[in-house]
């Protein structure tokens, strides 16, 4: 159990890595602003980053 700090983590993660993926995507024409982006990659990358690098990140956060 890693605690409601790194779902916090895990979930600001996948809400920022998921915008600028499709920030990009929609700069550089790849998808229009109909089209859907999955957000489940970005969760999971946000669960793993959390776990790997959770703890120094809320020690930063908190100070």
């Amino acid at each position: 159990f890693w605690g409601w700090g790194h779902v916090l983590v895990a979930a600001l993660l996948a809400f920022v890595g998921g915008g600028l993926v499709s920030l990009v995507l929609l700069a550089l024409r790849i998808k229009g602003r109909k089209d859907r982006i999955p957000f489940g990659p970005y969760l999971v990358i946000g669960a793993w980053l959390a776990i790997a690098v959770g703890d120094p990140l809320i020690d930063w956060w908190l100070g």
